[in-house]
Protein backbone atom coordinates (compact mmCIF):
# COMPACT_ATOMS: atom_id res chain seq x y z
CA UNK A 1 0.00 0.00 0.00
CA UNK A 2 1.24 3.65 -0.86
CA UNK A 3 0.20 5.61 1.70
CA UNK A 4 0.03 9.24 1.42
CA UNK A 5 -0.61 11.99 4.22
CA UNK A 6 -2.32 15.51 3.92
CA UNK A 7 -0.20 18.06 5.21
CA UNK A 8 -2.83 20.29 6.09
CA UNK A 9 -3.42 17.64 9.61
CA UNK A 10 -0.01 19.11 10.44
CA UNK A 11 -0.33 22.59 9.65
CA UNK A 12 0.58 24.48 12.70
CA UNK A 13 3.59 22.58 13.37
CA UNK A 14 4.67 22.73 9.87
CA UNK A 15 4.91 26.84 9.95
CA UNK A 16 7.18 25.89 13.75
CA UNK A 17 9.85 23.84 12.50
CA UNK A 18 8.83 22.44 8.79
CA UNK A 19 11.44 20.03 8.03
CA UNK A 20 11.33 18.47 11.45
CA UNK A 21 7.92 17.72 10.90
CA UNK A 22 8.23 16.36 7.52
CA UNK A 23 10.92 14.31 9.44
CA UNK A 24 8.87 12.88 11.26
CA UNK A 25 5.77 11.90 9.23
CA UNK A 26 8.06 10.15 6.61
CA UNK A 27 9.78 7.81 9.83
CA UNK A 28 5.82 6.49 10.27
CA UNK A 29 5.96 5.20 7.08
CA UNK A 30 4.42 7.73 4.63
CA UNK A 31 5.79 7.57 1.00
CA UNK A 32 3.47 10.63 -0.26
CA UNK A 33 2.91 13.91 1.14
CA UNK A 34 0.09 15.97 -0.52
CA UNK A 35 0.71 19.64 0.52
CA UNK A 36 -1.80 22.42 0.46
CA UNK A 37 -2.15 26.29 -0.28
CA UNK A 38 -0.73 26.35 -3.48
CA UNK A 39 -2.60 29.24 -5.83
CA UNK A 40 -3.33 31.52 -2.95
CA UNK A 41 -3.61 34.98 -3.84
CA UNK A 42 -2.17 37.86 -1.55
CA UNK A 43 1.63 36.01 -1.64
CA UNK A 44 4.24 37.22 -4.34
CA UNK A 45 4.71 34.65 -6.89
CA UNK A 46 8.53 34.76 -6.05
CA UNK A 47 7.99 33.87 -2.67
CA UNK A 48 5.21 30.73 -3.40
CA UNK A 49 7.89 29.80 -5.81
CA UNK A 50 10.35 29.88 -3.79
CA UNK A 51 8.21 27.65 -0.71
CA UNK A 52 7.29 25.06 -3.48
CA UNK A 53 10.89 24.58 -4.77
CA UNK A 54 12.24 24.11 -0.64
CA UNK A 55 9.52 22.09 0.27
CA UNK A 56 10.38 19.90 -3.23
CA UNK A 57 13.91 19.75 -1.66
CA UNK A 58 12.93 18.70 1.21
CA UNK A 59 10.43 16.26 0.17
CA UNK A 60 13.55 14.68 -2.34
CA UNK A 61 15.54 14.67 0.90
CA UNK A 62 13.35 12.61 2.32
CA UNK A 63 12.52 10.25 -0.73
CA UNK A 64 9.21 11.12 -0.65
CA UNK A 65 6.78 11.74 -3.51
CA UNK A 66 4.56 14.96 -4.05
CA UNK A 67 2.82 14.09 -6.98
CA UNK A 68 -0.40 15.58 -6.40
CA UNK A 69 -1.59 19.03 -3.93
CA UNK A 70 -4.85 20.64 -2.79
CA UNK A 71 -4.17 24.06 -4.62
CA UNK A 72 -6.99 27.35 -5.37
CA UNK A 73 -7.16 28.04 -8.97
CA UNK A 74 -6.29 31.53 -9.65
CA UNK A 75 -7.34 34.03 -12.80
CA UNK A 76 -4.01 33.72 -13.71
CA UNK A 77 -3.35 30.09 -14.55
CA UNK A 78 0.48 30.82 -15.48
CA UNK A 79 0.91 31.29 -12.32
CA UNK A 80 -0.24 28.07 -10.71
CA UNK A 81 1.38 26.24 -13.54
CA UNK A 82 4.83 28.09 -12.44
CA UNK A 83 4.52 26.72 -8.64
CA UNK A 84 3.52 23.02 -9.62
CA UNK A 85 6.28 22.71 -12.04
CA UNK A 86 8.88 24.42 -8.90
CA UNK A 87 7.20 21.45 -6.85
CA UNK A 88 7.07 18.57 -9.26
CA UNK A 89 3.72 17.66 -8.60
CA UNK A 90 1.07 16.24 -11.69
CA UNK A 91 -2.14 16.59 -9.93
CA UNK A 92 -4.03 19.51 -8.12
CA UNK A 93 -7.00 19.03 -6.01
CA UNK A 94 -9.57 21.82 -5.45
CA UNK A 95 -10.52 21.24 -2.14
CA UNK A 96 -13.72 24.05 -1.72
CA UNK A 97 -15.35 25.51 -4.83
CA UNK A 98 -14.15 28.90 -2.97
CA UNK A 99 -10.74 28.18 -4.07
CA UNK A 100 -11.77 28.65 -7.65
CA UNK A 101 -11.27 32.39 -8.52
CA UNK A 102 -14.84 34.11 -8.76
CA UNK A 103 -16.61 31.30 -6.82
CA UNK A 104 -17.74 30.24 -3.43
CA UNK A 105 -18.78 27.33 -1.32
CA UNK A 106 -22.40 28.26 -2.28
CA UNK A 107 -22.44 26.97 -6.00
CA UNK A 108 -24.93 24.33 -4.34
CA UNK A 109 -27.71 26.51 -3.81
CA UNK A 110 -28.42 26.61 -7.49
CA UNK A 111 -28.31 24.48 -10.46
CA UNK A 112 -26.72 27.43 -12.47
CA UNK A 113 -24.19 28.05 -10.58
CA UNK A 114 -23.27 24.34 -10.38
CA UNK A 115 -23.03 24.62 -14.37
CA UNK A 116 -20.76 27.71 -13.87
CA UNK A 117 -18.72 26.22 -11.82
CA UNK A 118 -18.47 23.41 -14.28
CA UNK A 119 -17.96 25.18 -16.72
CA UNK A 120 -14.72 26.95 -15.22
CA UNK A 121 -13.47 23.38 -13.95
CA UNK A 122 -13.60 22.17 -17.34
CA UNK A 123 -11.95 24.60 -18.82
CA UNK A 124 -9.07 24.91 -16.21
CA UNK A 125 -8.88 21.46 -16.60
CA UNK A 126 -8.17 21.66 -20.90
CA UNK A 127 -5.17 24.26 -20.24
CA UNK A 128 -4.15 22.00 -17.14
CA UNK A 129 -4.03 19.05 -19.86
CA UNK A 130 -2.18 21.26 -21.67
CA UNK A 131 0.78 21.40 -19.43
CA UNK A 132 0.48 17.46 -18.38
CA UNK A 133 -1.45 18.53 -15.16
CA UNK A 134 -4.62 16.85 -14.27
CA UNK A 135 -7.09 18.68 -11.87
CA UNK A 136 -9.42 17.18 -9.62
CA UNK A 137 -12.25 17.62 -6.87
CA UNK A 138 -12.39 17.03 -3.09
CA UNK A 139 -15.77 16.87 -1.42
CA UNK A 140 -16.76 17.88 2.02
CA UNK A 141 -20.39 17.75 3.51
CA UNK A 142 -22.00 20.96 2.28
CA UNK A 143 -22.08 19.07 -1.63
CA UNK A 144 -25.25 17.32 -0.78
CA UNK A 145 -26.69 19.70 1.47
CA UNK A 146 -26.88 22.69 -0.42
CA UNK A 147 -30.90 23.66 -1.84
CA UNK A 148 -30.20 21.27 -4.51
CA UNK A 149 -29.75 18.51 -2.18
CA UNK A 150 -28.37 15.24 -3.31
CA UNK A 151 -28.62 16.00 -6.95
CA UNK A 152 -26.20 18.85 -6.57
CA UNK A 153 -23.36 16.36 -6.37
CA UNK A 154 -24.47 14.84 -9.26
CA UNK A 155 -25.30 16.92 -11.43
CA UNK A 156 -21.93 18.47 -11.04
CA UNK A 157 -20.67 15.21 -12.14
CA UNK A 158 -22.34 14.77 -15.06
CA UNK A 159 -21.52 18.37 -16.19
CA UNK A 160 -17.64 17.77 -15.41
CA UNK A 161 -15.32 16.64 -17.99
CA UNK A 162 -13.98 12.98 -17.98
CA UNK A 163 -10.82 14.23 -17.13
CA UNK A 164 -11.52 15.41 -14.01
CA UNK A 165 -10.71 13.21 -10.64
CA UNK A 166 -12.61 12.77 -7.78
CA UNK A 167 -11.12 13.05 -4.27
CA UNK A 168 -13.19 11.36 -2.02
CA UNK A 169 -13.12 13.09 1.94
CA UNK A 170 -14.91 9.67 2.93
CA UNK A 171 -14.83 10.87 6.89
CA UNK A 172 -17.21 14.21 5.08
CA UNK A 173 -18.86 12.17 2.48
CA UNK A 174 -20.41 9.81 5.92
CA UNK A 175 -21.06 13.33 7.63
CA UNK A 176 -23.28 14.17 4.60
CA UNK A 177 -25.35 10.96 5.25
CA UNK A 178 -24.91 8.82 2.38
CA UNK A 179 -23.66 5.51 1.57
CA UNK A 180 -20.18 6.11 0.50
CA UNK A 181 -19.56 2.97 -0.49
CA UNK A 182 -21.82 3.04 -3.20
CA UNK A 183 -21.10 6.36 -3.73
CA UNK A 184 -17.08 5.59 -4.70
CA UNK A 185 -18.79 3.03 -6.53
CA UNK A 186 -21.12 4.94 -8.66
CA UNK A 187 -18.07 7.26 -9.59
CA UNK A 188 -15.18 4.52 -9.78
CA UNK A 189 -13.57 5.82 -12.96
CA UNK A 190 -12.68 9.44 -11.72
CA UNK A 191 -11.71 8.35 -7.79
CA UNK A 192 -8.24 8.75 -7.86
CA UNK A 193 -7.72 8.88 -3.95
CA UNK A 194 -9.31 8.48 -0.95
CA UNK A 195 -9.31 11.08 2.37
CA UNK A 196 -9.35 8.63 5.48
CA UNK A 197 -10.05 9.61 9.05
CA UNK A 198 -12.63 8.20 11.35
CA UNK A 199 -14.82 9.62 13.96
CA UNK A 200 -18.38 11.00 15.28
CA UNK A 201 -20.15 12.14 11.54
CA UNK A 202 -21.19 15.19 12.71
CA UNK A 203 -19.89 18.39 12.17
CA UNK A 204 -18.01 20.20 14.53
CA UNK A 205 -16.68 16.95 16.58
CA UNK A 206 -13.48 15.50 16.86
CA UNK A 207 -11.51 13.03 14.52
CA UNK A 208 -10.48 9.78 16.48
CA UNK A 209 -8.64 6.68 15.46
CA UNK A 210 -9.81 4.57 12.64
CA UNK A 211 -11.87 2.07 13.23
CA UNK A 212 -13.53 3.91 16.34
CA UNK A 213 -15.89 6.59 14.80
CA UNK A 214 -18.78 6.40 12.42
CA UNK A 215 -16.79 5.55 9.16
CA UNK A 216 -16.98 1.86 7.75
CA UNK A 217 -13.39 2.61 6.25
CA UNK A 218 -12.98 -1.15 5.41
CA UNK A 219 -16.08 -1.27 2.64
CA UNK A 220 -14.97 2.48 1.69
CA UNK A 221 -11.54 0.62 1.03
CA UNK A 222 -12.53 -1.59 -0.78
CA UNK A 223 -15.16 0.18 -2.89
CA UNK A 224 -12.40 1.91 -4.30
CA UNK A 225 -9.16 -0.26 -4.03
CA UNK A 226 -7.28 1.20 -6.91
CA UNK A 227 -7.42 4.70 -5.07
CA UNK A 228 -4.28 6.33 -3.12
CA UNK A 229 -4.84 5.95 0.85
CA UNK A 230 -4.26 9.63 2.04
CA UNK A 231 -4.43 10.22 5.76
CA UNK A 232 -6.10 14.11 6.95
CA UNK A 233 -6.81 15.09 10.23
CA UNK A 234 -9.24 18.53 10.10
CA UNK A 235 -10.62 18.22 13.90
CA UNK A 236 -9.28 16.77 16.67
CA UNK A 237 -8.56 16.51 20.47
CA UNK A 238 -6.23 13.97 20.05
CA UNK A 239 -2.07 14.69 19.42
CA UNK A 240 -2.02 15.34 15.33
CA UNK A 241 1.07 13.14 15.18
CA UNK A 242 0.18 10.35 17.08
CA UNK A 243 -3.16 9.92 15.47
CA UNK A 244 -1.78 9.70 12.21
CA UNK A 245 0.80 7.27 13.12
CA UNK A 246 -1.83 5.04 14.84
CA UNK A 247 -4.20 5.19 11.89
CA UNK A 248 -1.05 5.04 9.66
CA UNK A 249 -0.49 1.04 11.83
CA UNK A 250 -4.25 0.86 11.40
CA UNK A 251 -4.16 0.86 7.58
CA UNK A 252 -0.96 -1.60 7.11
CA UNK A 253 -2.40 -4.05 9.52
CA UNK A 254 -5.64 -3.67 7.55
CA UNK A 255 -4.00 -3.94 4.15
Amino acid sequence: MTLSVQLYSLRDQLLDDRAGTLQQLAEIGFDEFEPFGLGESGIALEERLSDARALSKVCASLGVSTSITHAAVPADLDELIAELDALGARTIIVPNPKKVSGFDAQIFESPSRIAQFADRMNTVAEKLASHGIALGYHNHEFEWSGASGREGMAALWDLLSPAIRAEVDIYWATVAGINVPDYLRSISDRVIALHVKDGPAQRGLGQTPLGTGDVDVGACLAAAPEAATVLEIDVTDLDRLTLLKDNARWLKAAA
